[in-house]
């Protein structure tokens, strides 16, 4: 796997992720920085950002219609604006733990969407409130 990212406030932002895998989950980590963020137009089908950094040698994209289930993990916190924008066959998305801050539009254009995996016992805190 490779991706795309930069420094955020908290870790890391995951600009896009890079692979052959249509259900990718997304690291915990990236060069030894917590995932927090998801950055915008992560899996959509639009250029990354210049001036990203990149890790990885995988070179396909995995953005738009070829994604179909992304897996997040626990220390994702916030979902940037138009995330997951125009990824018409996203069926699934798995969260953990803890609070979530979502941007506008985060799903637009997710037509197969219907299923949220909260990885959670009854008493933690999620980001189910800002999903739903």
């Amino acid at each position: 796997m490779g991706l795309y990212w930069e420094p955020c406030p908290g870790g890391a932002r995951l600009l896009r992720l890079l692979g052959d895998t249509p259900c990718p989950a997304v690291p915990g980590t990236i060069e030894g920085l917590p995932v927090a963020e998801l950055g915008a137009y992560c899996f959509a089908d639009r250029p990354v950002r210049p001036g990203a950094r990149r890790t990885g040698d995988d070179t396909h994209e995995i953005t738009g219609n070829f994604v179909e289930e992304v897996t997040l993990p626990d220390t994702v916190r916030v979902l940037d604006s138009a995330a997951f924008y125009n990824c018409r066959r996203l069926r699934s998305l798995t969260a953990g733990t803890g609070e979530l801050t979502m941007g506008s539009d985060v799903f637009l254009n997710c037509f197969a969407l219907e299923t949220l995996v909260i990885r959670a016992r009854p008493e933690q805190a999620t980001g189910l409130f800002a999903l739903a």
